[in-house]
């Protein structure tokens, strides 16, 4: 694989991974300030490495499967982790990985058939309601020690912003799943 700085955007979000999950995990205000950065950084490399790729003609196959596995692997690892340290549901991480895991199947699928997924909007909006929970979340976290009404504003805030990612999970897969088939059902035919 031919690494041009397209490709080194998404794969510097694999790097950034493991040192947000141990920031998170420690726990204490400045890990978690420094966590809610280096998230904000990865999200940055997630919405530039595209970008950079069409503007200067670094379109790859690997990069096609590249952004949305690291978008899948990060964001599940950080709900994985929250879910453990007891910041959300089991349930909803459950949803979660297990829409990552169908969608990640069927593009497996699609391609062992000669079939392209690019992207749908649906799972541009997931990740990016991903991205606003789980940084929502560590802010949250952040400033439970010194506005301590603040939590409370937003937990409400978290739990609806959480049932939108869920709902968008679920939606965004089942989205994926009949494109998918329909893709499928043109191809039988031509």
């Amino acid at each position: 694989m031919k690494i041009n700085v397209a490709t080194a955007l998404t794969l510097s979000r694999f790097v950034m991974l493991p040192i947000i999950l141990l920031l998170i995990r420690a726990g204490g205000k400045t890990c978690l300030i420094t966590a809610s950065i280096v998230m904000l950084a990865s999200e940055i490399t997630d919405i530039l490495d595209g970008r950079v790729a069409r503007r200067i003609g670094l379109v790859s196959e690997e990069g096609k499967l590249l952004d949305p596995l690291a978008d899948s692997i990060c964001h599940s690892s950080v709900f994985i982790l929250m879910a453990g340290i007891g910041w959300i549901p089991a349930w909803a991480t459950i949803i979660v990985v297990a829409r990552e895991l169908a969608v990640g199947t069927l593009r497996n699928l699609a391609a062992a058939r000669g079939v392209a997924l690019a992207a749908r909007l649906s799972g541009k909006v997931k990740t990016v309601v991903y991205a606003i929970v789980q940084i929502a979340l560590v802010v949250s976290h952040i400033t439970a020690d010194f506005l301590p009404s603040i939590p409370e504003v937003f937990r409400f805030i978290n739990w609806g912003l959480g049932l939108i990612a869920i709902a968008l999970a679920i939606f965004s897969g089942l989205d994926y799943g009949t494109h998918v088939l329909r893709r499928f059902r043109i191809k039988r035919m031509g």
